[in-house]
């Protein structure tokens, strides 16, 4: 991360100036684990696909997709990934691939977002893409985009193995809008083990206790009780005002910690920045990972322009990003590669800009997505495939989303990392019909998790 120092540091942790620092003694490291899988839901693997079939003609609903590029991808020296324009929510996609320019004898696959990896390539050898808009009977409902072409490479790094991270805003058991934590706790767990993750940045995540058991410590039973083994980063008693970073110990070895209370405003909750050091089971490297949670807006306006109350709550949050910044700075005196995950409480079209993520921008992170004020296509994005960032990462408990038409939603949740980390995937983890566009089920929080899938330099 620019500005960060990169020499190792050889002296003991010392107290932070606004908390106590969590330090862990000596910690066994567990049996190498397999190298972490893809989600089940999202490897993309080749399908056992014969020649393909074309459906019989059908009326065009829309034009054809623009925009197709296509790359080798650093997960693999079999894998290309393709991203091309986005339409609307709940489109389905029909990539097709073949070695011959005339598609002749080519496979396809059936997606759900404008976005997409396929495997099974042979190194070196030259494919062409196009993709086209499908019906849920897989009928074409567009004409195809324009074919690119390329091939398939051996990654530069080979022996970087997929790590899967995310950030996820639980809502404390204090707050019941959208459903007691007898309800939502076990679809939060679920959630979390549906993208097998390797770290977790929590927030809301311990502000009470029901039945003597926090809040934490209950998501760690059902994360758990099938044979799991998240822990979380804690230091004795100590309380983070629910931001909190979990972990597999079967995958990660946490091997430093510590948190730094925020400044904020007057009658607020306490907030924090929590840290670890982690090593990667799988590959032995070594990551810096944070989680925060900065202070809320009263009320979210969308708008350049603010009022009195927007501007103080603007200017803390503002604050509380540089403390977080520099706290980084401070522990991260190793120079290791940086994954800073939080609810931020600010997103694109906030008053009068997203100064958290022009902060974060400034410090030498990265926004997978490329998401920054007021954009409606991609800034430079790094992230090889997107998966429903067209949602915004806070839905209120509502059962239709909010739709802006635009690739990427309006987001306060992040995964952000290090220029050095390759991002794989970048994941707004929601349950959608593609064809009434509301949630499927009960919300698991009033904020969607939010995944990437990186990989340690």
């Amino acid at each position: 991360m620019r500005g960060f120092p990169s020499r190792p540091s050889t002296s003991v942790l010392v107290a932070l100036a606004l908390a106590p620092v969590l330090a862990f003694g000596t910690v066994s490291t567990p049996a190498k684990a397999q190298d972490p899988l893809p989600p089940r839901a999202f490897a993309y693997a080749t399908p056992a696909a014969a020649q393909l079939v074309l459906p019989a003609a059908t009326k065009m609903k829309y034009a054809a997709p623009t925009g197709l590029r296509a790359k080798a991808s650093a997960r693999g020296a079999d894998v290309v990934a393709l991203n091309w324009s986005f339409k609307t929510p709940g489109l389905h996609y029909q990539v097709q691939y073949a070695t011959a320019a005339n598609f002749v004898g080519g496979k396809a696959i059936i997606v759900k977002v404008a976005s997409t990896a396929i495997g099974g390539l042979p190194t070196g050898a030259r494919y062409y893409f196009r993709v086209r808009i499908v019906n849920s009977a897989n009928k074409a409902i567009s004409g195809w985009s324009k074919a690119v072409t390329t091939g398939a490479q051996a990654p530069a790094d080979p022996g970087a193995r997929p790590l899967q991270v995310a950030s996820f805003n639980i809502r404390n058991w204090k707050r019941t809008g959208g459903g007691k934590w007898s309800v939502r706790g076990p679809l939060v767990a679920a959630t979390i083990l549906s993208r097998r993750l390797d770290v977790v940045g929590l927030q809301e995540a311990d502000f009470n206790k029901v039945g003597g058991i926090n809040q934490i410590d209950s998501l760690l039973r059902m994360l758990n009780a099938k044979g799991a083994a998240y822990r979380v980063v804690v230091s004795g008693s100590a309380a983070t005002a629910g931001t909190r970073i979990i972990y597999n110990s079967a995958t990660v070895t946490p091997v430093w910690a510590g948190m730094r209370q925020l400044s904020t405003l007057a009658g607020d909750v306490k907030r924090y920045v929590v840290w670890a050091h982690f090593v990667q089971s799988s590959t032995e490297r070594k990551f810096f990972f944070a989680t925060t949670h900065l202070v809320s807006n009263p009320k979210s306006v969308k708008t350049k322009k603010c009022s009195g109350s927007q501007t103080k709550y603007y200017k803390m949050r503002k604050v509380q990003a540089g403390q977080v910044v520099a706290e980084i700075k401070a522990r991260n005196t190793d120079g290791l590669p940086v994954i800073l995950t939080g609810d931020m409480n600010s997103h694109k079209v906030h008053c009068p800009n997203n100064a958290p993520y022009r902060i974060y921008a400034a410090a030498g992170l990265v926004d997978p997505l490329g998401n920054p004020d007021f954009s409606k296509t991609p800034v430079n994005p790094t992230a090889e495939v997107r998966i429903h960032s067209e949602w915004d990462t806070s839905n209120h408990y509502a059962r239709k989303p909010v739709r802006h038409n635009i690739i990427n939603g309006h987001h306060v949740d992040y995964v952000w990392v290090s220029k050095s980390i390759k991002t794989l995937e970048y994941e707004v983890v929601v349950k959608i019909n593609d064809s009434t566009l509301k949630y499927v089920g009960t919300h698991p929080s009033d904020h969607n998790m939010v995944r990437a899938s990186v990989l340690i330099p």
